[in-house]
């Protein structure tokens, strides 16, 4: 259950930063984002060992 609501927290940020960037083509993500993204992912990575 833990997994999977992890794996809904970083499907659900990756929906809000590629929704943002469709909106605004010309802005990229941010690099906040994507370390936030990559925190949710190691954090999952480190509960799967």
């Amino acid at each position: 259950v833990a997994l999977w609501n992890s794996v809904q927290t970083v499907n659900d940020k990756m929906c809000e930063v590629f929704a943002r960037t469709d909106r605004s083509a010309h802005e990229s993500t941010s690099s906040k984002e994507l370390a936030e993204i990559s925190e949710i992912i190691a954090a999952m990575e480190r509960e799967k060992a």
